[in-house]
């Protein structure tokens, strides 16, 4: 587990945090302007995530038939389930995403339990 100091850095690195919210809307904005430039003030804080292209993928295929909220629920349980403890940050543990070799020994039926499938 990481020390608080560590989880900020990280919490700002996946949130990629550097970089001015109002220059990328402004060049979004520029580059779909019927769609992100008429709607983005309905979306404050969207922003590119910097996920590991696994995790990435993996949150892409839990999106299937599902809304926003259900697919943080997911996410969330594979990390606590699967993933190792980065650390506290608030009086909460935060879980890092399970590595390949982690989820791929789960069994089906601990991702059934875990609200996944058909």
């Amino acid at each position: 587990p990481g020390t608080e100091e560590t989880v900020r850095a990280s919490i700002h690195d996946y949130f990629n945090l550097d970089y001015e919210l109002e220059n990328l809307y402004a060049e979004w904005g520029a580059r779909d302007p019927r769609t992100f430039g008429i709607h983005c003030s309905r979306f404050p804080g969207i922003r590119l995530l910097r996920q590991p292209p696994v995790e990435c993928l993996f949150s892409f295929i839990c999106s299937s038939n599902n809304n926003v909220s259900r697919i943080a629920l997911m996410i969330n349980r594979l990390c606590t389930t699967f993933g190792e403890s980065v650390g506290h940050y608030g009086g909460k543990e935060y879980f890092s995403f399970p590595s390949l070799d982690r989820l791929a020994a789960a069994t089906e039926a601990e991702y059934r339990q875990l609200g996944f499938g058909y």
